[in-house]
Parts: structure tokens; sequence; C-alpha cells
């Protein structure tokens, strides 16, 4: 989820949204083989982030979350 109040065009929180879910897709399998449950990203910055980035931030919170 982007918040409207922090990235205020429509355009910049899809693109948002969709970095998040094609990294989330490129994802190692070791990370999430096997893992079951739901799952919710808020994005809370207020600047333009990278895929790299979003990559990192996604990695770090699956290992912290998941091992």
């Amino acid at each position: 989820s982007v918040p409207k109040k922090l990235v205020p065009l429509a355009v910049k929180r899809n693109l948002i949204k969709r970095r998040v879910k094609e990294q989330i897709k490129n994802m190692p399998n070791a990370v999430l083989e096997n893992k079951k449950g739901s799952l919710f990203v808020l994005f809370q910055g207020k600047k333009e982030v990278s895929s790299k980035d979003i990559y990192e931030c996604l990695n770090s919170l699956f290992s912290k979350t998941f091992h």
C-alpha cells in the first residue's frame, strides 16, 4: 500500500506498487520456499525509490521474518 497523503500522484503510487510486486517475484526461492501466510507491505517514504533499494529492503525483511 502506498498512502495517497505521502505520494499524491496516482502514477507514482502505481509505479511504486509495481516495483514492489516485481521485486517480490524476483526473490530467491530459498527465501519464500514453503512459507505460508499473507504479506502486507506499506510504503512510508517520501522520495522515489529504485528497484534495487526495494529489493534490498524486502530481502532484509524476509530474512528477519522467516529465519
